[in-house]
């Protein structure tokens, strides 16, 4: 079976698992059990792990994948707030690191996350996370400012965003090539993702 194969197989097995959970249904859920995932080794993956993490302990060295662990333990905890938090900086570093991972596939790194995160909680829970995600990202709340202020002091993450590198296709080649863009203006692209992704004023 080629690397391309398996990886078409991968994605078959996501569509399915998506009707599955949007329809419910038992076809969906049999079809599901004929499929192997492959993934290759980090894909998605946390390395460290912060709890219900507030504002001032997240340093340039979390990920998108240690956040959304993060978030799930607030949600947990029913920490509406706290969980807001930890998920709009999670998105805040995806979009990030999706200036700087060439590999255009891997991008979608950022909305699998969440989805997966998401997709652990009750309904009722997804109301009221809604509500005070509503609430808090505002431009000009109280929480959203205080990101913008924690991002801008900060700077950009210092990590290397294996999470999303090894989520896409060009992970299952052989020589997939240079997987971050070089060079970068990672300062740049930072107060980018700031002012047009975040909204910060």
């Amino acid at each position: 079976m080629t690397i391309l194969q398996k990886r078409l197989l991968w994605l078959r097995a996501l569509s399915l698992l998506q009707i599955a959970t949007i329809c419910g249904t038992a076809f969906a859920a049999s079809a599901m059990a004929d499929i192997t995932n492959y993934e290759t080794e980090g894909n998605l993956k946390p390395t460290h792990r912060i709890g219900c993490a507030t504002l001032a302990e997240i340093g340039n060295e979390i990920t998108p994948a240690d956040l959304a662990l993060g978030f799930e333990t607030c949600m947990q905890k029913q920490d509406y707030v706290p969980a807001v938090t930890l998920l709009a900086v999670m998105r805040l570093r995806a979009h990030f690191d999706t200036k700087r991972v060439t590999d255009k596939t891997a991008h979608g790194a950022g909305q699998v996350l969440t989805l997966n995160a998401l997709s652990q909680l009750s309904e009722r829970k997804k109301k009221f996370l809604s509500l005070t995600f509503e609430r808090s990202l505002a431009r000009g709340a109280e929480t959203h400012t205080a990101i913008c202020d924690h991002a801008r002091s900060n700077g950009p993450p210092s990590y290397i965003p294996h999470y999303m590198i090894q989520h896409g296709l060009a992970a299952f080649k052989d020589k997939p090539g240079p997987a971050l863009v070089d060079p970068f203006d990672a300062n740049r692209a930072w107060q980018n993702s700031l002012t047009q992704y975040f909204k910060c004023s």
